[in-house]
């Protein structure tokens, strides 16, 4: 199993970008990483807008 720290980057970054404070771009980067390593391949856990928040 990969892209465990692509799906953390993602999410610190994006939810940055959106103005999020620092804490909170963490849990996001943390949930979706979290999420990522329950599946096979490098993206096919990578959740889609709607089930981040």
């Amino acid at each position: 199993t990969v892209g465990a720290g692509d799906g953390f980057a993602v999410g610190f970054i994006s939810a940055r970008l959106e103005g999020a404070t620092p804490r909170a771009a963490l849990e996001r980067a943390n949930a979706i990483a979290a999420r990522v390593i329950q599946y096979p391949g490098d993206s096919d856990g990578l959740p889609r807008r709607d089930e981040v928040d």
